[in-house]
């Protein structure tokens, strides 16, 4: 069987390092692996607590995950990556339909419900954490999980208006 060699990135436990390694993968499945890299995505690793082993196809500039495999570690991994690969998930427009499929459609009360349902989370998650100790324990976790948050909240909000713009046009 002919193979070529694809490029991943793996994060280590326990502090998500990373290094690139490689992996063989067919040779038909080459060009889907081309089409990936010039779209602006990558190939991302991580061997899990249970030691599964999650791959994902990862947009580089908006560090989202576009689409995962996670599998037992050894050959199943290499099946999964050719799995996502044929799945073309980067090609922009096969992601648009599937926002079309899978993104709810909100009214603008809906959505400023949705915005003040996190800010009033996102407040009294707040207000438990002025305790020092508590603080201490577990303050840079949930500063990341707060900005990560408000950053998901932002992007529905621009995906939403974006919606309102296409569907009245």
């Amino acid at each position: 069987m002919n193979t070529f060699e694809a490029q991943l990135t793996q994060f280590m436990r326990p502090n998500g390092t990373s290094k690139s390694v490689t992996t063989t993968l067919p040779i038909e499945v080459e060009p889907l692996y081309k089409s990936m890299l010039a779209a602006g995505c990558r190939l991302e690793a991580e061997v899990l607590t249970t030691q599964e082993v999650s791959v994902t196809v990862s947009n580089v500039v908006s560090e989202v995950d576009i689409d995962f495999s996670v599998t037992q570690n050894g050959p199943d991994v290499q099946s999964g990556i050719v799995a996502m690969l044929r799945r073309e998930s980067w090609n922009t427009h096969t992601m648009k339909e599937i926002g079309r499929m899978t993104t709810p459609r909100l009214t603008t009360d809906e959505t400023e419900q949705l915005v003040f349902a996190v800010s009033e989370i996102m407040d009294a998650t707040r207000n438990a954490l002025t305790s020092r100790d508590v603080r201490q324990l577990v303050g840079e976790p949930f500063a990341n999980f707060s900005n990560a948050l408000r950053d998901y909240v932002a992007k529905c909000i621009i995906n939403h208006r974006s919606n309102q713009k296409d569907s009245d046009e």
